[in-house]
């Protein structure tokens, strides 16, 4: 008696000209190979991102980094950053922020946030650019004040696909020159 997977074998050498041994239809599950696997697999955590935010399950990709991504984009091009800035949410910023160096304090493996990352398609916006798109005061003012200079000042001259700076475009879009986002970014970019 045969299970399915010998007759499905024997039907692909039966319908091939050439051979297939047993070893080609072996899977390896060599703990190397797991962990490679497991490297190569680790999920977007802006994936699983939706407004408005399940707090506790970002909490728990982020504590498990060995299986989520935290630069990982969605099918959208978006990172967990761009989602968090456009939504206004700096407390959660400032949880992927302290989570990531509490897990680095403690000799953990942990990829850093690329605060520089910039979305995919068409827009190519920086987290600077979405806060600016979406209005999100709180997430400009929380990253303004808590990104280290030497991240800051970069992010401040990335320019989206329009090749505008998040600056110009608050500029673009102010309906005049008090706009609160012009004001925020016009000292931190001189």
């Amino acid at each position: 008696h045969m299970d399915k997977f010998q007759r499905y074998a024997s039907t692909l050498s039966s319908s091939s000209s050439s051979e297939i041994s047993p070893t080609a239809l072996s899977i390896s599950t060599s703990p190397k190979s797991i962990e490679t696997t497991k490297n190569i697999k680790r999920v977007a955590i802006s994936k699983h991102l939706e407004y408005p935010v399940d707090v506790e399950r970002l909490r728990d990709m982020l504590i498990h980094s060995n299986d989520f991504d935290v630069n990982g984009m969605d099918m959208f091009g978006l990172a967990a950053i761009h989602k968090l800035a456009s939504w206004d949410k700096p407390d959660l910023l400032e949880m992927i922020k302290s989570i990531q160096k509490k897990l680095k304090d403690n000799d953990q493996d942990v990829d850093e946030v690329n605060w520089q990352l910039l979305t995919r398609g068409r827009d190519a916006f920086s987290c600077l650019h979405c806060c600016v798109d979406m209005r999100a005061e709180h997430s400009l003012k929380w990253l303004l004040r808590e990104l280290p200079s030497s991240e800051l000042h970069p992010l401040l001259l990335l320019r989206d696909a329009q090749n505008r700076t998040a600056l110009q475009l608050a500029q673009q879009r102010a309906a005049n020159s008090e706009d609160v986002f012009v004001q925020l970014l016009l000292p931190q970019s001189s």
